[in-house]
């Protein structure tokens, strides 16, 4: 992937930077805040989760990032300061550099479009650019482009689909 090692991404609204140790208090905070948010899509989020499980995971997000298999980033608001979540990119292909994008943000900064900001950063992060082949196997750009000439028809998509390959 193509990162600098323990870069930190921002933009106008937030703020990416890999988890320093000193984290675990917010990152514990934030996920007991949202424990009921997150305990139907996370296997991590339990009644249990202590600050020895957030120290824990800050521990393994970096050694991960050491070894290039994924990059883990506190998402803190650029205007307070204040730790809003985690977004990272994970399952990291070793040939065509694609993976999975993944985020959460606390319950209290819901609505305010952090997931979003982080995730358009940390996607412009780790590619080299929109247009790059990399960023969609050089395939995604036409199915996008064909959905939107197709005017959002399914008959329409199909056809184009079929004569354009």
């Amino acid at each position: 992937m193509r990162i600098i090692p323990y870069a930190t991404l921002r933009d106008s609204h937030v703020i990416l930077r890999p988890f320093q140790f000193e984290d675990a208090g917010d990152l514990y905070r934030a996920v007991r805040e949202s424990m009921e948010d997150l305990k139907p899509w996370m296997s991590w989020a339990h009644n249990g989760y202590s600050q020895s499980d957030a120290l824990n995971y800050i521990t393994v997000a970096r050694a991960q990032w050491g070894e290039g298999s994924m990059f883990s980033f506190a998402v803190i608001d650029a205007n307070s300061g204040a730790f809003s979540g985690t977004c990272s990119l994970a399952h990291i292909h070793p040939v065509y550099f694609y993976c999975n994008l993944g985020y959460w943000i606390r319950s209290s900064e819901r609505g305010r479009g952090m997931a979003g900001l982080a995730g358009g950063t940390i996607s412009l992060a780790g590619s080299p650019g929109w247009f790059s082949e990399l960023t969609t196997s050089g395939q995604g750009w036409i199915a996008i482009g064909l959905v939107i000439f197709a005017q959002w028809n399914p008959w329409r998509a199909a056809a184009g689909a079929y004569m354009f390959g």
